[in-house]
């Protein structure tokens, strides 16, 4: 820090700690410390440290603007790097989705952009892009997954009970009907009620991402 920096620099109680600030950068208003730019609060709250008081400087949104952008630009640096490693000419370097040549199969397209879409999930799956994979199934059927817990969820305990003891537990219909005192064919009446309000509770909620 060079001399015209430490000129800035002021230090001042907050809740009797000492704070410094650039005073270029920074105002103080009502015992706190502000951003010029955004105004806002850059002191935050006074921790022990050391057997004295220490207070905590926050990022304002001007600071979070800039890691922000910062961390843009690394992952942009990044995807240069690797594009450069990946790819032999200008021209493979150069290529987007936009700019495919015509002659392209274009459900390898559609299936490239799907996979990028969904990238993420694709990579906690561990799946790899491959053109006989349809990303839009595995899509669908993740998406139909969900909304079978959210549908069972909205159950009565009794209703969670024999769709467990059928499905998970694959208990007969005859011995849950002895067990209940009923006949069989009461409980085949109960399940296929569970199983047209898990339906109708689905088919609400389900919706085509593509």
């Amino acid at each position: 820090m060079n001399n015209k920096d430490n000129q800035n620099m002021i230090t001042t109680k907050i809740e009797g700690t000492d704070f410094t600030y650039d005073k270029d950068t920074h105002y103080e208003r009502d015992g706190h410390i502000y951003c010029k730019t955004c105004n806002e609060r850059i002191d935050g709250k006074a921790i022990p440290m050391l057997n004295k008081s220490m207070i905590i400087r926050t990022a304002c949104k001007c600071v979070r603007d800039r890691q922000e952008q910062e961390k843009q630009r690394e992952k942009l640096l990044k995807q240069d790097r690797l594009r450069q490693n990946c790819f032999i000419s200008k021209n493979q370097i150069a290529y987007t989705f936009e700019n495919a040549d015509e002659n392209t199969d274009k459900d390898i397209i559609k299936k490239a952009r799907n996979y990028v879409k969904h990238f993420d999930e694709m990579r906690k799956d561990n799946v790899g892009i491959d053109e006989r994979i349809d990303l839009e199934k595995i899509v669908e059927v993740k998406m139909q997954i969900e909304e079978l817990y959210k549908a069972l969820a909205t159950l009565t305990k009794e209703e969670r009970e024999l769709i467990e003891a059928i499905f998970y537990k694959e208990k007969s219909l005859r011995s849950i009907g002895r067990k209940e005192k009923v006949s069989h064919q009461v409980i085949i009446k109960r399940r296929d009620r569970i199983l047209e309000k898990l339906r109708r509770c689905c088919c609400k909620t389900i919706k085509k991402s593509f």
